[in-house]
């Protein structure tokens, strides 16, 4: 798929989520908590395939990792477009936190796919830099980017939860 067509799926994505949620506004917020579910549950499966290496599927981290992304690719501009229709006019600030933490879970995860492939190159360091190197990549790769991602995922799932009605009330009183 080429650049420009990814560049427009995002927007599209957006519109997409907006229209869903304001027709459809209850079925939209269950398929944006099922997408960050299904996200957190790909997630688990990178973590695991990545503590638990094995030599009969090498590939299987990358790919899983590649697949959380896909999905995040997609469920992130349609949570937004979600998000920003059910309440941009009434909390526009509390809408904009969580659209700023939907890009920031877009931007660590596509980081993270990246540091696998960023690892440290032997044959052009000295010793003491490569082990620098390589306890700075364990410490972003393994710990610090996945307990963000993690965090943020809870954050989106918690953004689509259902608003009880008597919260809608003080938000919107009655006419």
């Amino acid at each position: 798929m080429s650049d420009s067509i990814r560049l427009v799926l995002f927007p599209m994505m957006i519109a997409v989520g907006w229209i869903a949620s304001r027709y459809e506004r209850e079925l939209a917020r269950q398929l944006g908590q099922a997408i960050a579910l299904a996200t957190l549950a790909v997630q688990a499966t990178v973590l695991g395939s990545g503590i638990f290496r094995s030599e009969a599927t090498p590939d299987f981290h990358r790919w899983s990792g590649q697949g959380m992304l896909i999905l995040v690719w997609v469920g992130v501009p349609l949570a937004i477009g979600v998000v920003a229709q059910r309440g941009i006019r009434t909390r526009p600030v509390p809408t904009v936190m969580q659209i700023a933490c939907l890009l920031l879970l877009l931007g660590f995860t596509f980081s993270a796919n990246l540091t696998g492939y960023l690892g440290p190159s032997s044959a052009a360091m000295r010793s003491e830099y490569l082990e620098e190197t390589k306890n700075r990549f364990v410490v972003l790769h393994q710990i610090f980017l996945p307990t963000i991602i993690v965090v943020l995922l809870i954050s989106w799932w918690a953004s689509l939860r259902e608003t009880p009605p008597e919260a809608l009330a003080k938000i919107r009183p009655p006419i």
